[in-house]
């Protein structure tokens, strides 16, 4: 059991309760609760390394979750099957195949929680916004290969970690919603001294992940799908899930009525960031490290009825058109420094980041902590 604080979740307490050796046999069971003032989870977990007698493993989740975002709340029930197998032994390079099914429902306004009612702001009920709401029930299956060669999984010092899937959603496996989503991510680490898995000395480390995603649907991709960027997970120096493009649109159906300020964030289909750092040793015997990093990326919206509703009034880095490769271009990018402490608690990020080119509406720079390891 645990309790902590962020300044993504405010409050955290989590329980975990878990058997790692199920009747002798080398399976694993967990059950999982954690409540913050961003998410509710509650979750079961069991994993089989050798699904009978093979080199087969067999991982079963079962979840029930609540993600309370800025302008909407996504609950989410469900499970999902994998099965893995090691192409090449050790287990370097090792691929996996993912059956989920979960029904999502997207709230605007008043949402229920543990501890009373969330209130998130309704700029979503405004139109052309509404198809961004499409709730349902989710049928796909996920190809995943992986490599993985690092040499410490929690505190790596060198190697890479290199992971890409694709996830098909389709009526053919019953699936209300249609989209195929495309995911590649890499981890890069090298070191400028030791690198033996046990010295703390100098690593540069960069972090990469690239994201597609489509719908043959006509009501497009929902936004629960969508990608949004910003704040100490991918896009430091920025507000959490802030970066991407916006919608001008007015703060009601009446159009005499004032713009939303700044627009309407309706994430991307498409995005992308990277984040290069150089983590170095202060007070090794205690487990204090610092780190100074820079950050790139930004999410681009491929829809075109959400580009035709957009009326003027945007910056580049926030336009809901996509206009090929001089969109892609336009990068928000930033850079920072922070303390981490590996402490018995686990790990613990503080962070400074400072966007390069911050839009009038941004901060200059924001400060961020947060328990866990970020890449």
């Amino acid at each position: 059991m645990g309790a902590g604080f962020s300044s993504i979740e405010s409050f955290i307490l989590t329980a975990q309760v878990q058997q790692a050796n199920l009747f002798g046999n080398g399976q694993s069971l967990a059950l999982q609760a954690q409540v913050s003032g961003l998410r509710q989870l509650l979750s079961l977990r069991f994993f089989e390394p050798y699904f009978l007698d093979s080199q087969i493993s067999l991982a079963s989740d079962l979840y029930d979750q609540l993600f309370i975002y800025p302008d909407f709340a996504q609950h989410t029930r469900g499970g999902s099957l994998t099965f893995g197998y090691p192409i090449t032994y050790p287990p370097y390079l090792r691929a996996s195949l993912t059956y989920s099914g979960t029904y999502d429902k997207v709230e605007v306004g008043n949402t229920s929680t543990l501890f009373g009612t969330a209130s998130t702001i309704s700029l979503f009920q405004t139109l052309p916004l509404r198809n961004l709401f499409t709730a349902g029930f989710t049928s796909s299956i996920r190809p995943t290969l992986t490599l993985d060669t690092r040499d410490n999984r929690l505190f790596a010092t060198s190697g890479v970690f290199v992971q890409g899937s694709a996830e098909l959603a389709t009526p053919v496996l019953g699936s209300q919603l249609e989209f195929i989503r495309y995911r590649l991510s890499g981890s890069f680490y090298y070191p400028l001294s030791g690198g033996d898995g046990t010295s703390q000395g100098f690593v540069i480390k960069l972090n990469t992940q690239a994201l597609l995603i489509t719908s043959p649907s006509s009501a497009g991709v929902p936004i629960f799908a969508r990608s949004f960027l910003g704040g100490i997970l991918d896009l430091r120096g920025f507000r959490l899930r802030t970066v991407g493009p916006r919608l001008p649109l007015n703060a009601s159906l009446d159009p005499n009525s004032p713009p939303i300020e700044n627009g309407a964030i309706i994430g991307g289909n498409l995005s992308y960031y990277q984040n290069l750092e150089l983590e170095f040793p202060i007070i090794d015997k205690v487990g204090i490290r610092g780190v100074v990093f820079t950050d790139a990326g930004n999410a681009w919206n491929l829809e075109q009825v959400y580009c035709n509703a957009a009326r003027g009034g945007t910056y580049d880095v926030t336009d809901p058109c996509f206009h090929g490769l001089s969109s892609l271009l336009r990068l928000r990018t930033s850079y920072g420094f922070g303390i981490r402490w590996f402490s018995p608690l686990g790990p613990l990020r503080f962070e400074w980041g400072f966007p390069f080119e911050p839009l009038p509406f941004e901060e200059t720079n924001v400060f961020e902590f947060t328990i866990g390891n970020f890449f």
